[in-house]
């Protein structure tokens, strides 16, 4: 009997919350027809928006493959022979310039887009290519608000630009934070090895620490796979192959663990 009281009670309840319920609809039916009519509009107004970004994007991609066709073109001096069917240049700077104004026109035309952004990054570097040092910087600045990639990106460029002009704290500055992002399109161990290198005439001490760093990054990756493997435990052919994988030591730690005993004989 009291267990069908409370349910009596549950359903007595449940009544009335919905009778309350569709008192409140009736009354505000106006205003929830409107923010249905929202919430669709919404909806189809970010679809519609992704689906013009992807167009964009796309219309992008094509012309920006033509500009990068730039990049690609020969080099011809007076006392060679030019191909009439293939665009060449006189120069380096010649060519880093057309490439510079083809990738800008890109970056200006479709600037919200993937492929507008990259294009920015490209101008920035063929700006330096050119010897246009502060066009480079100008653009590489815009490009590192562009997100975690194009950050990155934008400040490997900066470095190489700041170690061209022998500005080698703001270099430095550069080539840590991109060990700081560690953004899938520049890993930290890219940077490191810049960083390291740049370091070791001047500051070899400093650039051992790097490469320290360097090392037990990997050799903290390779036990960790050797771990996820779990290739101790069995004997067949296929485990042991596996654990020396694991176990052996990656060409980049024979490399950098070379290089360690080469600075440390030096000091």
């Amino acid at each position: 009997m009291q267990s069908h009281t409370r349910h009596q009670l549950k359903q007595d309840r449940f009544t009335d919350a919905t009778k309350e319920a569709m008192h409140w609809s009736v009354e505000h039916r106006n205003a929830l027809m409107i923010a249905v009519i929202v919430l669709l509009a919404v909806v189809v107004g970010g679809l519609g928006y992704m689906q013009y970004a992807a167009a964009q994007n796309e219309k992008a991609s094509l012309v920006l493959a033509d500009a990068i066709r730039i990049v690609n073109a020969p080099i011809i001096t007076a006392d060679q022979p030019a191909n009439p069917d293939v665009k060449s240049y006189a120069t380096v700077a010649e060519r880093a310039g057309a490439a510079h104004d083809a990738f800008l026109k890109v970056a200006n035309d479709f600037p919200g887009t993937a492929n507008g952004k990259y294009a920015r990054y490209l101008a920035g570097v063929a700006a330096m290519e050119k010897g246009d040092n502060a066009e480079a910087e100008k653009l590489l600045k815009e490009v590192a608000g562009y997100g975690k990639d194009n950050t990155a990106l934008a400040k490997m460029g900066l470095a190489a630009l700041y170690r061209d002009q022998n500005k080698l704290d703001d270099a430095a500055r550069m080539y840590r934070e991109v060990i700081a992002l560690n953004a899938p399109i520049m890993p930290r161990t890219t940077a490191q090895l810049e960083l390291a290198q740049m370091l070791e005439p001047k500051q070899p001490a400093e650039a051992i620490k790097v490469y320290e760093e360097v090392l037990k990054q990997e050799e903290d990756a390779r036990k960790e796979q050797a771990a996820k493997s779990g290739t101790k435990t069995t004997g067949d052919a296929t485990s042991v192959l596996a654990n020396a994988a694991t176990t052996q030591k990656s060409p980049l730690e024979e490399a950098v663990t070379k290089k360690l005993a080469e600075l440390r004989g030096k000091k």
